[in-house]
């Protein structure tokens, strides 16, 4: 008697707690489709600024090659440009890059609702804030991809070394983003280094794994470089070679007040995605 009451309990508890999720999961769901709604009705009334017209008519107007000889000039990694390339060669209208955009935005948005354990309030004060509402989810310029590509990563670093090739390849292209992700990027691959020693995991594909993320900062590393060598600031200067060094740290918005600013909100999602 005494073991079919604490079964039917048991059971009468479990039924309790999946309702409860059940329920949970509604209200994330209802977050979610508010956070869409209002991403894609802004977005709809949104007037591009030039610099978003301008990546759509670099894809359109380039082929592949000619994309990575022109990118110094802008300063910018190859990952949003080849996003947008195959729509805008297709002859697509302008307004896919903002459909793409909003896209990556609500992903994110879902990856953080339903795949990133944070309290509920503390999701909803993310995407709600005025950056992850509009700067980052309405204008069409690749910051959002470096969100997208945090959460994605936030996923897999508790299985990082179960999955090193994905979680690598996740970092690479995080490279490719923004020049403001390249102290997020290399801190991440760092701290796979750190905890490679620490756990003393030194797997061979944990080591090939290092190898992809190193060559995505080379790859970033050699673009500032060159942007920095091509711009016309750095070539006319009397002391080039502190003015080289100024063009490279401007590149990095470090020293500027609103890349500054970008800079601490990327670090900041950085460590509510990594608690660790």
């Amino acid at each position: 008697m005494a073991k079919s009451k604490k079964k039917l309990a048991d059971v009468t508890k479990a039924s309790q707690n999946k309702a409860l999720q059940y329920e949970i999961k509604w209200i994330d769901w209802i977050i979610w489709g508010i956070y869409a709604a209002i991403i894609f009705y802004v977005t709809a009334h949104h007037e591009p600024w030039r610099d978003e017209a301008q990546s759509w008519l670099i894809a359109r107007d380039n082929s592949i090659g000619s994309l990575f000889a022109y990118l110094p000039n802008e300063g910018h990694p190859p990952l949003w440009y080849l996003l947008l390339m195959p729509f805008s060669k297709l002859g697509l209208p302008y307004f896919t890059a903002n459909i793409i955009h909003n896209v990556i935005a609500v992903s994110f948005a879902w990856l953080l609702l339903f795949k990133i354990r944070l309290p509920r309030w503390l999701s909803a004060s993310i995407l709600f804030s005025y950056f992850f509402l509009y700067e980052y989810a309405v204008i069409a310029r690749n910051y959002s991809m470096v969100a997208l590509l945090l959460a994605f990563a936030g996923t897999l670093y508790p299985k990082r070394f179960e999955k090193p090739f994905w979680y690598a390849l996740v970092i690479f292209l995080l490279f490719q983003t923004n020049i403001l992700a390249f102290c997020v990027g290399a801190g991440l691959g760092l701290l796979f280094l750190w905890d490679m020693i620490e756990l003393k995991n030194f797997k061979w594909k944990n080591f090939a794994a290092l190898g992809v993320m190193a060559a995505g900062g080379l790859a970033m590393i050699i673009l500032l470089l060159s942007a920095g060598l091509k711009s016309s600031y750095s070539r006319e200067a009397e002391d080039k070679v502190a003015a080289f060094i100024e063009t490279f740290g401007n590149a990095m918005l470090v020293d500027k007040e609103s890349g500054g600013f970008a800079v601490f909100n990327l670090y900041s999602l950085s460590f509510v995605l990594f608690p660790d």
